[in-house]
C-alpha cells in the first residue's frame, strides 16, 4: 500500500486494493487448507496455487468487451466454470480417494 501511495494513488483507492488483495488471498488460503486436509497431500494446495498464480485473477470486465452474442458465452462460460467447480469440489478431493485417514476415519 505504501508503494502504491508513493507512486501517486491517493489513499482511498490504495486501500481498497489492499483490502482486495487481502480479501482473495484469504480466501485462497482457506481453499488451500481445505485440499490439504480433505486430500492429505502438500500437492493438492501446490497445485492449486501454481495454477492459480498462471491463470491469475479473472478479468471479469472481459465480459463487457465482447459484443452482445459473444458476451454472452464468454459470460455463460464463467458461471459455468464457477458451478462446476462448486459441483466436483467435495467427490474429487474426497479422502478415499486418497488414502487420507490422517484426518478422517476411514471405514
Amino acid at each position: 500500500m505504501y508503494e502504491k501511495i508513493q507512486e501517486g494513488v491517493d489513499v482511498k483507492t490504495a486501500l481498497l486494493r489492499a483490502a482486495f488483495q487481502f480479501g482473495y488471498t484469504t480466501v485462497f488460503g482457506v481453499y488451500s487448507a481445505f485440499l490439504f486436509l480433505r486430500t492429505g497431500h502438500l500437492v493438492a494446495p501446490l497445485m492449486a496455487h501454481a495454477f492459480c498464480n498462471h491463470m491469475g485473477f479473472p478479468n471479469f470486465n472481459e465480459i463487457f468487451s465482447h459484443v452482445a452474442p459473444t458476451r454472452y458465452y464468454v459470460a455463460t462460460a464463467f458461471v459455468l466454470g464457477l458451478v462446476l467447480w462448486c459441483l466436483v469440489l467435495f467427490p474429487i478431493t474426497s479422502p478415499h480417494l486418497y488414502s487420507n485417514d490422517l484426518f478422517y476415519v476411514t471405514t
